[in-house]
């Protein structure tokens, strides 16, 4: 009597190739999908971030128009003729104005700036080499 083989089905060199080259193609597909989706992110960030700083702009535009005016709106400080404002972009910048008005038609913009309100506190959690 002959013994009985099992034959299992063999996999061979070109069947190997495939499922690997698959399996780095779905790698590779869901890196491009996070890349994009991590791109839109920051993209729609860039946008809204535009967008607060152009209300900030149109209000301090604003405010501009009434000091030329001869109207002084209750945030505004005034100092001479010298003007000091600002208009709140997000949350914790804020658009800073300094300007010198001498007639409606005759002002200078000293400062028109972007400015950080909050305090920043560095980061001392790790041991950095200081050259001793």
């Amino acid at each position: 009597m002959k013994k009985e083989r099992r034959s299992f089905p063999l996999i061979g060199a070109s069947s190997l190739i495939v499922i690997f080259a698959v399996v780095c193609l779905t790698v590779f597909a869901m890196l491009s999908l996070n890349t994009t989706l991590a791109g839109e992110r920051l993209s729609q960030k860039n946008a809204d971030s535009t967008v607060e700083y152009y209300k900030a702009e149109a209000a301090a535009q604003e405010i501009l128009a009434k000091i030329r005016a001869d109207e002084t709106p209750s945030e505004v400080q005034r100092a001479g003729n010298v003007y000091t404002y600002s208009c709140k972009v997000s949350e914790g910048k804020e658009l800073f104005v300094n300007v010198t008005v001498n007639s409606a038609d005759d002002y200078n913009i000293n400062i028109w700036q972007v400015r950080w309100t909050d305090d920043w506190t560095p980061d001392d959690s790790i041991n950095v080499w200081d050259g001793n």
